[in-house]
């Protein structure tokens, strides 16, 4: 889990440009507003956690709107540091499902992106997540309204795709 030794790093990954532009709020945030934001999350049961890669902090996963009657949670995640070994996606992407299934218990978790964002398309695609609707014209940024793409990934669905992944990553990467 996030602590407040980690949040002077994560603004700063977070107000790069290359993950600002990918982001639905695009502004430079405060760190006010970055502190009332993980107040918030201490309060709230949502789950954000610091990806590490070789023992360094390399990204962040997110765990929102945790439903435990209805089983299943929103994801988020960036990888902040930049660049990063080639397969480091995936092992954000595994973690974060085994995360999502093995610890919250989930039944399925949902996922969005902007349509504007074609490298977060195409690895939820690579993640297994089935593409089950769009959001048309629903967030306002700088240069006009952009659609967002609704993702989603069922338990049943994930341990198929685990070990598909799992795999791939052992012999590609």
């Amino acid at each position: 889990m996030i602590t407040g030794d980690d949040l002077a790093q994560i603004l700063g990954w977070r107000n790069s440009e290359r993950i600002r532009k990918e982001m639905f709020t695009e502004h430079i945030i405060s760190w006010e507003e970055h502190l009332a934001w993980f107040e918030k999350s201490l309060s709230s049961g949502n789950h954000h956690l610091v990806f590490e890669l070789d023992g360094n902090p390399a990204g962040v996963s997110s765990f929102t709107g945790i439903d435990a009657q209805n089983n299943h949670c929103s994801w988020g995640f960036y990888l902040g540091e930049s660049p990063l070994p080639r397969g480091t996606g995936i092992m954000l992407g595994i973690y974060s499902m085994q995360y999502a299934f093995d610890i919250l218990k989930v039944h399925r978790v949902c996922s969005e992106v902007l349509a504007s964002n074609p490298i977060s398309l195409a690895f939820h695609s690579k993640m297994g997540f089935c593409r089950e609707g769009i959001l048309r014209e629903h967030i306002k940024k700088a240069d006009g309204f952009v659609d967002v793409v609704c993702f989603g990934q069922l338990y049943e669905e994930w341990t198929r795709n685990c070990a598909v992944l799992t795999k791939k990553l052992a012999t590609e990467y």
